[in-house]
């Protein structure tokens, strides 16, 4: 199951988290993002005991995105131990996502 970010619920679910945490913010109207859901669901399963995945829309988090500059839609975010590690602006194939998440989680 993914997590749902919001304004208040960030801090607990995402930086004092024992796990990384890969933080996806879209838009329901946003094509890519659709796709990059597709892939990150796909692949959830396989990161299970290592890695948290988290959801955030963009519409429904203006103070976060903000707070965290997030200027479009998709930007992906992956947090260790509360620090911000690696961002993406924009789409990615399922394989740059594998190859992301291999490069970063060793």
């Amino acid at each position: 199951m993914n997590i749902l970010i919001n304004d208040s619920n960030f801090d607990s679910e995402v930086l004092n988290s024992d796990l990384p945490v890969l933080v996806v913010f879209y838009s329901d109207w946003c094509h890519i993002c659709k796709r990059i859901h597709e892939y990150v669901d796909e692949l959830k399963e396989e990161y299970k005991d290592i890695l948290k995945i988290a959801k955030a829309n963009s519409e429904h988090t203006l103070e976060l995105i903000s707070s965290l500059n997030i200027t479009g839609v998709p930007t992906i975010l992956l947090y260790k131990k509360g620090k911000l590690i690696q961002r993406i602006n924009g789409f990615l194939s399922k394989k740059q996502l594998q190859d992301f998440l291999e490069k970063n989680l060793k």
